[in-house]
């Protein structure tokens, strides 16, 4: 199934022509890398997919009700949000419900004996666990497959981005 059709797409800033002419389709299943030179449009096609850019010329269509979405390679960081918290800023349902479960947990170990706050807490068990959405279990099993030290990366997520080390940005 055609997810998204890109035709005669070009895109230039002042003299220089990134994009010229391009067609595409991304189908179902498709698994696609952007191989190239700096500065030779993978950022810019992958902006103007995402809709944070317009083509100069052509046409995209997006179907299906796919939602697509766009990680800057800079993305404006607030420096006094801890890295948890900014992860947090999402409007993805998935988010959202896995932060009102943090949110919950932490009110239910400041107040154990909370039964409106444990009543919270098993709806967004019940929710997390409908939605298969698993993210703390899911991560921590990739990490431990991959040797990181689970305990270390909770450490990192807690601390503000201002607070963390110059080589955990880069």
């Amino acid at each position: 199934m055609n997810l998204v059709t890109l035709k005669g797409l070009t895109k230039q800033y002042s003299d220089r022509v990134l994009l010229d002419q391009v067609d595409m389709l991304i189908n179902t299943g498709d698994r696609i890398g952007l191989i190239g030179l700096n500065g030779s449009g993978k950022t810019t096609l992958l902006r103007v997919i995402a809709g944070v850019e317009s083509p100069d010329e052509g046409d995209m269509a997006v179907w299906g009700g796919v939602r697509v979405q766009y990680l800057s390679q800079e993305p404006t960081l607030d420096d006094n949000l801890t890295v948890l918290e900014t992860l947090f800023q999402s409007d993805s349902p998935q988010m959202r419900l896995l932060f009102d479960y943090e949110h919950i947990t932490h009110a239910l170990q400041q107040k154990p004996g909370d039964n409106a706050l444990a009543d919270g807490q098993a709806t967004s068990v019940k929710l997390l666990k409908i939605g298969e959405f698993h993210l703390r279990v899911l991560t921590r099993q990739a990490h431990s497959r991959a040797g990181y030290d689970c305990h270390f990366l909770a450490a990192r997520i807690a601390r503000p981005v201002s607070k963390l080390p110059a080589s955990d940005l880069a």
